[in-house]
């Protein structure tokens, strides 16, 4: 596994070899990032299932501010932290919760931070992606205009339309879907959803 862009671009991380970790390939990175765009700049990411960090470590390279991120499995983490060190991540642009993605989403919630892009990469057998579409729409976690990106399996049926989500984009990869959902304070349709 490596880093694709920005300011480590080309550094290798530790994959480890976990069961049930499915880090995020090139190809799958590379597009998710650049459907992402300038949006990643000086943003706060929260990366949920977040592994050994192939997500957040990306975000972070091509200039996001700070990420948050949620791995439950101890050896994973601390795989994770290994590699923040390796790339010389300063501790104040990162946090890393060892816990349950649901109690760190209330431990977070109360903390009153809101986050531009929360994503989320779980294993495909939780089938949980309506679970973290209602809990981001009764919290202020996500900030107005934020993303709310979700790796689901294929046959996992997930609502395109979640008050105040509104699917923006989609893109398919083998047997899993990518959803881009938008954050809206109202019904405005001009975000609504386009299938690449």
């Amino acid at each position: 596994m490596r880093i694709i862009a920005g300011e480590w671009k080309g550094a290798k991380i530790f994959a480890g070899n976990f069961p049930d970790l499915r880090p995020l390939t090139d190809r799958i990175k590379e597009s998710l990032f650049g459907i992402l765009g300038d949006e990643v700049v000086t943003a706060t990411v929260l990366d949920l299932y977040a592994g050994v960090g192939s997500f957040g470590l990306e975000a972070l390279s091509r200039g996001a501010e700070k990420a948050v991120f949620v791995e439950h499995a101890r050896p994973v983490a601390a795989l994770l932290r290994k590699n923040l060190e390796k790339l010389r991540c300063p501790p104040t642009r990162y946090r890393i919760l060892v816990k349950d993605v649901w109690k760190a989403l209330h431990l977070l919630a109360a903390e009153g931070f809101q986050y531009d892009i929360v994503f989320a990469d779980p294993p495909f057998r939780e089938k949980v992606g309506l679970r973290l579409l209602q809990v981001l729409a009764r919290t202020p976690l996500l900030r107005r205009g934020g993303l709310f990106v979700l790796r689901h399996q294929s046959e996992e049926q997930v609502a395109e339309r979640f008050s105040p989500f509104h699917l923006w984009r989609q893109k398919k990869y083998g047997d899993s879907v990518v959803k881009f959902y938008r954050s809206l304070a109202n019904d405005d349709n001009s975000h609504l959803s386009r299938n690449l």
